[in-house]
């Protein structure tokens, strides 16, 4: 209630609120005019918008040269479509619910608030193209988030939903899910730093590009690839712990079970580095994991304005999560002749691409 008030939606009747009793029609009417100022559900090229927060709800649609006053929403009614953003400044956040692997483009201009991909389901990309974007929020979703250009930092606050990061640099990924993230670095992106939370047990950091450095504090950490990077820290929470990328140096602050390429053990509070022909070293990707973004993503823009985007793949850009370990309950069974009884195998992490047992 207060975050309404203060933000000037709710203004209640003269000085008081009233917040039990029914509200009208005429009431919730002036609310969601309040709250959005423009509704755009037609497609097509927009050059001027209302003062406040927009709603975008319908695909391909083009925003261009215009200042949005407020927090511009990308509607479920976007869908799969896509959304053009030419040279205009969003001066509050940004929310994408809708837009698939065609993408939302951002070109020139910028976001001054947070952008945050929070799509229910559904593959959705986004493309920032010398704009100025800080902060990208991964907070929920089922399917792949593609992030393409330079961007300050992603952070990834929900479990099980495969990010890649392509064709720029980001100074920092930070992933404090509640459970295992997917992070694919391709060989076109460069990131500064990741930092895994101790929340976000089993994530998986497959590397073909470069990453600076990797901290962790979540046990069952897996970094493997054949792309570059310097230095992982293992946090004294983060036990068992692999990492095979050639040439990284390894040091372990105190957690049990940390591997180096090899299978070779890093002993706690010790340190060492992987060469470059370590023979646990992954040098290529599993054959169901795309890490080259297709050619000519962006193309010059065309005379209607607005960037083109080349169709991916079919099925789009599917992820590769390695088993870790395999349990059974009850560990021993005893059955006398003409009995039956059941034994269950779980598979971790929970996210595994081929759970099969």
């Amino acid at each position: 209630m207060f975050t309404l008030v203060n933000a000037g939606y709710i203004t209640g009747t003269g000085d008081t609120l009233n917040p039990k009793d029914y509200i009208t029609r005429a009431d919730f009417a002036q609310l969601m005019y309040n709250t959005v100022k423009q509704f755009i559900n037609v497609p097509g090229e927009y050059t001027k918008v209302a003062d406040g927060n927009v709603v975008v709800n319908v695909p391909d649609v083009t925003l261009k040269n215009v200042t949005i006053k407020g927090d511009l929403i990308v509607g479920d009614g976007v869908g799969e479509g896509d959304l053009t953003l030419d040279n205009i400044v969003v001066k509050g956040r940004m929310l994408v619910r809708g837009g698939g692997i065609e993408s939302i483009v951002i070109v020139g201009g910028g976001v001054e608030g947070k952008v945050i991909v929070a799509k229910a389901d559904g593959n959705v990309r986004v493309v920032v193209d010398g704009a100025d974007v800080e902060v990208v929020v991964i907070d929920d979703g089922k399917n792949e988030v593609v992030i393409e250009g330079t961007v300050g930092a992603v952070d990834i606050n929900a479990s099980d939903v495969p990010v890649a990061i392509r064709g720029g640099k980001v100074g920092e990924v930070k992933v404090s899910c509640e459970g295992s993230a997917v992070i694919t670095v391709a060989d076109d992106a460069e990131v500064g730093s990741i930092a895994v939370a101790d929340s976000a047990e089993g994530t998986s950091i497959f590397v073909k590009g470069s990453v600076a450095e990797i901290e962790t504090s979540a046990a069952n950490t897996m970094v493997y690839g054949n792309g570059e990077v310097g230095t992982v820290s293992v946090g004294s929470t983060a036990d068992n712990t692999s990492v095979t990328t050639p040439n990284t140096v390894i040091n372990n602050g105190g957690a049990s079970g940390v591997t180096a390429a090899g299978g070779k053990e890093v002993p706690e509070g010790g340190s060492t580095t992987n060469n470059s022909q370590g023979t646990d070293v992954i040098t290529t990707p599993p054959s169901d994991v795309i890490t080259t973004p297709p050619s000519g993503v962006i193309t010059t823009p065309p005379s209607g304005g607005y960037p083109s985007i080349i169709t991916p793949p079919s099925g789009g850009y599917p992820f590769y999560v390695a088993v870790r370990a395999i349990s059974v309950e009850p560990t021993e069974l005893t059955l006398t002749v003409g009995e039956t009884g059941q034994i269950t195998a779980t598979v971790t992490p929970s996210n595994a691409t081929n759970k099969k047992v």
